[in-house]
């Protein structure tokens, strides 16, 4: 679909979005998995780029970190990257979103600090943990490959008071999951993933991340 018509683009970029949208309220929020996160995409202070075809450039981020370093005074502080037709495993994803950071810093000035952070989140992470950190992978089973961009300078921000932020939330998101039961997690995830794989393949769109 990546080299379709605007039409059956259009249509893509329609779902993938709604399939984000269910993961954010259904998953980020309903779980009050940070804080600040939550804020934040309550507010709106978010953009999103739907990144269509399943072999894109490491520079794909590029027009969504300027949209997002022109956002002034007024900043928007976390920004994701969708790639519905991207059908590659975790393990390369997370090669594939290095290369995007190494791609964005290759940009900039050797002296000047990269704006955002970016982070991999994948439909096929682990399913398993016994603590925070295994968490993470669980927690970041979005609908399609997504890369987060989040404002380095927010991050800065949070730990001026020389509190560890990443530790602190994956443990209040252990905390959160471990109250209301994994099962529920779960079963929340594999439902907005059934979705998915029912709206793609409407779409006429290849599934090679429909199964693990």
């Amino acid at each position: 679909m990546g080299g379709g018509s605007g039409d059956s683009i259009d249509r893509l970029t329609g779902e993938a979005l709604r399939l984000h949208d269910r993961y954010l309220e259904e998953v980020v929020l309903a779980f009050e998995l940070c804080p600040w996160a939550e804020k934040v995409i309550r507010q709106g202070r978010f953009q999103r780029a739907v990144i269509a075809g399943a072999a894109p450039e490491a520079t794909a981020i590029a027009p969504l970190v300027d949209a997002l370093e022109a956002r002034v005074p007024e900043p928007d502080d976390i920004g994701f990257a969708i790639f519905p037709e991207l059908a590659l495993p975790a393990a390369a994803f997370d090669r594939f979103t290095e290369r995007m950071r190494q791609a964005d810093r290759a940009r900039r000035p050797a002296v000047a600090p990269a704006p955002f952070l970016l982070a991999a989140f994948h439909p096929f992470g682990p399913d398993d943990f016994q603590d925070p950190h295994q968490l993470v992978p669980l927690l970041r089973r979005s609908p399609d490959p997504t890369v987060q961009l989040v404002r380095a300078a927010r991050l800065d921000q949070a730990r001026a008071g020389g509190a560890d932020v990443s530790e602190a939330v994956a443990r209040q998101n252990f905390d959160t999951v471990a109250a209301r039961g994994a099962g529920a997690l779960r079963a929340t995830l594999d439902d907005i993933r059934r979705d998915r794989d029912a709206t793609y393949r409407r779409l006429g769109l290849r599934l090679g991340l429909e199964t693990r």
